[in-house]
């Protein structure tokens, strides 16, 4: 998160961010566009896997919904955090 790591939602402006994380990114920050070459480095690689594997997968919500929408072919990106993501417990 950049500059904005360990600071709480009030000090920083995270409206903007979460209304459109591909157009607001934190300063220092990594971009959702990295976001989006990452996951799909990760999504190439699991499929690049034996069937049979089993692959458990423990993130933060940005990686973890940009699978889910490139998975789902839900576009735009801006809109990841329209999805709800339980956690595995």
């Amino acid at each position: 998160m950049g500059e904005w790591e360990l600071k709480r939602i009030s000090e920083v402006p995270f409206d903007d961010y979460r209304r459109d994380p591909v157009k607001y990114h934190p300063p220092g920050g990594e971009s959702m566009e990295s976001v989006v070459n990452r996951v799909m480095d990760f999504l190439n690689f699991v499929k690049s896997i034996n069937e049979r594997s089993v692959i458990a997968v423990s993130h933060w919500h940005p990686p973890i919904a940009t699978i889910a929408a490139l998975i789902m072919g839900l576009p735009p990106l801006s809109n990841i955090y329209r999805l709800r993501i339980s956690t595995g417990l």
